[in-house]
């Protein structure tokens, strides 16, 4: 499986890269009033307003102040759907699926369905069509 790693919070993540449409630095974004849960704001993105999410809630990682190596993640199936806010993301490299360990974090319930397992250096691999039931 070829994936995306990323920094959320202190730890390591990964996406698999079918998922990833763009990433791109934030430079201008709005809030969006009273927006609640993993909706974090609005931006423009190729001439159109793109949802940006911030999943640090759904995954049990308390939110940081945005700096100028935030980037953005557009994911999407088979269209680009939202942009995921990362605190950096690192670079593309291939797992081998059956090397992924079972996830066993009993502090952070949450965010079970949203792992697909963890790697031998730490890596937490993101479900990422179970990631897409976010924008819905």
């Amino acid at each position: 499986m070829e994936v995306i790693t990323l920094t959320l919070g202190s730890e390591r993540y990964a996406i698999e890269s079918r998922f990833t449409f763009e990433i791109f630095a934030l430079s201008e974004f709005s809030r969006v009033p009273g927006a609640r849960g993993t909706l974090f704001g609005l931006t423009v993105w190729r001439g159109g307003l793109l949802t940006l999410l911030d999943v640090r809630t759904s995954l049990g990682i308390p939110a940081t102040a945005l700096h100028d190596l935030t980037r953005v993640i557009v994911l999407g199936d088979s269209k680009p759907e939202f942009g995921m806010l990362a605190d950096r993301v690192h670079d593309l490299r291939t797992l081998d699926v059956t090397e992924l360990e079972h996830f066993a974090d009993e502090r952070a319930t949450s965010r079970r369905p949203f792992v697909q397992g963890v790697t031998s250096d730490a890596t937490i691999v993101l479900n990422g069509p179970q990631l897409l039931t976010l924008h819905g």
